[in-house]
This record gives structure tokens, sequence and C-alpha cells, in this order.
């Protein structure tokens, strides 16, 4: 009796490929939520700005609405890198919230958070996806290894 046994996927090869295909999804991560954080500013994000900020932002010729886009420095700061999502430091307070400096114009005030940092709607699954259908890729063999004895 002969045994017959093919192996069409290769372990050693998806290993190989494995920082490759880990970079390439959190690229592909920051990308999207570099696009998604655009698309809640631009959506306008809560809480609305208070009234004294709407009259600073008026003495100053910058739209009132939405928050985060008064000047658009922070907004187009926003990208993906190799490293990650960047964006101007002040981004980083305004999702969590903070205390104003005492010689702001608004002095001493707390500035509550405005969550806006985040994938795109239907992008995490997407990025998944690509993920798995990359590892497969990786994990195939281009010939099958056939053992017999």
């Amino acid at each position: 009796m002969k045994l017959k046994i093919s192996v069409g996927v290769d372990f050693g090869k998806l290993a190989n490929e494995m920082p490759k295909l880990i970079e390439t999804t959190l690229l592909d991560y920051a990308q999207d939520s570099a696009k998604g954080s655009k698309e809640n500013i631009d959506r306008g994000v809560k809480p609305p700005l208070g009234q004294v900020t709407k009259d600073i932002r008026e003495s100053r010729t910058q739209p009132t609405s939405p928050p985060l886009k008064a000047t658009g420095t922070l907004y187009n700061s926003i990208k993906a890198t190799n490293q990650g999502m960047e964006m101007l430091r002040y981004g980083i307070l305004h999702e969590k919230g903070f205390m104003t400096a005492p010689k702001s114009m608004i002095p001493n005030q707390q500035v509550k958070a405005r969550p806006f940092i985040s994938a795109t709607k239907n992008g995490f699954k997407k990025i998944i996806d690509n993920f798995y259908k990359r590892s497969k890729q990786a994990l195939r063999r281009k010939t099958p290894l056939v053992l017999e004895t």
C-alpha cells in the first residue's frame, strides 16, 4: 500500500512574512484612523462650542463651527505614518479634555473632551479581512510538497 501526502502550506514562509504583514496592517489602520478622525471633525464633535469660544473665533474671523477646525491647522496635521497616526500635540488634549492655562483667553476653565479619533465606520472590518487574505497568501506554497512512501 502506497501512501501519498501532499502539503500545500508553508508555516516557515508565513513566519518570515509576518513582520511585513503586521506593518502593512498597522499602516492600513493608521490611514483609516486619520481618515475617520477627519470625517468626525467635519461632521462636528460634541460638546458644541461655548459662546465665549464662538466670540473669540468671530473676533479672529474664524468659522464658529465645527469644533476643532478653527484654522484647519490641527485638521491638516492629522496623517498616517509608518509609526501610526500623528497630529499636533494639542489634538490629544482635545480628545481627552484639559484645563486652560491661567493666562489664556479663557483662564482656568475645564475644556470638555471632544473624542474624535477613530477609524471609519467599516474600516476595521476591511483591514482585518485584508490581513486574513494576505496571511492566507503567505501561508500557501507555490508548488505543493508531495511525500510518497
